[in-house]
């Protein structure tokens, strides 16, 4: 409220009182008051509402890879695992080099006497047999100026693989070729004997 120098105010109090003054002329601002103590703190206010939920920020950068581990200690032993199955045959080897021939074998026991051959042919003026031993193979021949009329052979098990007449060169006689000696073979070692009947 303003009011011109040399009115008349006139003021009621809060109480029912009233003053009249008379307002003088207003004077000259004085220095500024100290400046008063500072009050003391007022009651703590209320517990403010939740705000929203904040954006969620963005992914971290990753980290670096740690350094490796020290070794564990070795694990016990597992328990032996089941039988596997039977493998598929193996394909075939290559064929072996031939072996070393076998040592001959001991000498067969004696055959029994063989049986006695057929009449021979009629011979000439003097007859004679001759006879040869051996394992396997033996050969025996006439006499000089005598001819093979006929021959055999005697061996232990009869395993007769040849009995044939020969020439005077010592070779198979042909046919109507003359022979002059006999020849005798059995399939396996053993003793054979070749017998040949000459004559001239």
């Amino acid at each position: 409220m303003s009011s011109k120098p040399g009115a008349t105010v006139r003021i009621r109090f809060f109480t029912g009182s009233e003053a009249t003054s008379s307002l003088s002329a207003t004077g000259a601002t004085g220095p500024t008051g100290a400046t008063g103590a500072t009050g003391a703190n007022g009651v703590t206010g209320a517990t403010g509402a939740t705000g929203a939920a904040g954006a969620n920020g963005t992914n971290g950068t990753n980290g670096t890879n740690g350094e490796t581990g020290p070794t564990g200690p070795t694990g016990e032993t597992g328990p032996t695992g089941s039988a596997g199955g039977k493998g598929a045959t193996g394909t075939t080897g290559e064929k072996g080099e031939k072996g070393v021939k076998g040592e001959t074998g001991p000498t067969g026991e004696k055959g029994e006497k063989g049986a006695t051959g057929g009449t021979g042919p009629e011979g000439g003026s003097k007859n004679e047999v001759r006879s040869a031993e051996a394992t396997g193979k033996v050969t025996v021949q006439c006499g000089a100026g005598f001819v093979a009329d006929g021959g055999g052979i005697s061996t232990t098990n009869l395993t007769i693989k040849k009995s044939v007449p020969l020439n005077k060169s010592g070779n198979v006689a042909l046919s109507g070729e003359e022979a002059t000696g006999w020849e005798a073979e059995t399939s396996s070692l053993e003793k054979v004997t070749a017998y040949v009947v000459c004559s001239k």
